[in-house]
């Protein structure tokens, strides 16, 4: 919901999380760059966040304690946002895995050669081309943390019939 590089993502912490005002916001995010970035969490984006830290994050905190426990270490939250299933930092196979196996449940009354290839990346395109096609190009760059515009066209490659349909708008 935000168009974040999975890296970015996996790097978020917890008390980058603000309110101001009625919207939740994620402060400093790192961005590609060695820039630093706010964002606004978008409504459905904001509910799943907020679900996970209340309801998910406290019990992968135990996990993490119990995994340290078990092999004769402290434990102390480290602060991510998302944390893997014995507490640390979530990486981006992490969330590879996680993506897939989602898909593969999603789509799992199709035979494995069948189902298509999602990656973390193609969702960040897709959100790109819904931000632009509202937006436009400033606004994308911005909230994908481009420096420039060159960019914003790599994420805006249309399908032939996206392009046919659009050239039927235009001759309207």
């Amino acid at each position: 919901g935000m168009g974040l590089r999975v890296a970015e993502a996996c790097n978020l912490q917890v008390l980058q999380l603000e309110k101001r005002g009625q919207v939740y916001w994620f402060a400093d995010i790192k961005r590609k760059g060695r820039r630093f970035d706010d964002r606004p969490l978008p409504p459905k984006t904001r509910r799943a966040v907020l679900d996970y830290i209340e309801n998910e994050r406290p019990t992968l905190v135990v996990a993490g304690e119990q995994h340290a426990k078990r092999r004769g270490n402290e434990y102390t939250d480290p602060g991510w946002l998302f944390l893997s299933r014995n507490g640390k930092q979530v990486g981006q196979p992490d969330i590879v895995r996680m993506l897939n196996k989602l898909i593969n449940e999603a789509y799992k009354t199709l035979a494995k050669d069948e189902r298509p290839h999602i990656s973390p990346h193609q969702l960040r395109h897709y959100f790109a081309q819904r931000y632009h096609d509202e937006y436009g190009d400033v606004e994308t760059a911005r909230a994908l943390g481009h420096s420039s515009l060159n960019y914003v066209a790599v994420y805006n490659k249309r399908t032939p019939e996206e392009e046919a349909e659009m050239a039927e708008k235009i001759d309207a």
